[in-house]
């Protein structure tokens, strides 16, 4: 079954949205900004963000423009990146 460009694009755009995420946390000082409270409502879900983050654009990669594959590329990187400060 094929979905329209549109609903495709969704997906590579929810994948935009994680790795936004994960850099604004990344980059906000905590002084200024708390993240807890929403970092703790996240729990273990947030492994899920970090697979969306590559796993989204990648389909819309996949079955829409090529174009998505830029940003699965972004992905990863922010991937080795949060493993890099997780040891």
């Amino acid at each position: 079954m094929r979905f329209p460009l549109h609903r495709i694009n969704i997906l590579g755009w929810l994948g935009v949205g994680c790795i936004a995420f994960y850099w604004l946390i990344m980059l906000t000082p905590r002084r200024i900004v708390n993240f807890g409270p929403a970092l703790d409502a996240i729990g273990p879900l947030g492994w899920l963000i970090l697979l969306g983050m590559v796993l989204m654009p990648f389909v819309a990669a996949w079955r829409g423009s090529r174009w998505w594959f830029a940003v699965v590329a972004a992905g990863v990187i922010t991937f080795v990146n949060f493993l890099g400060h997780i040891h």
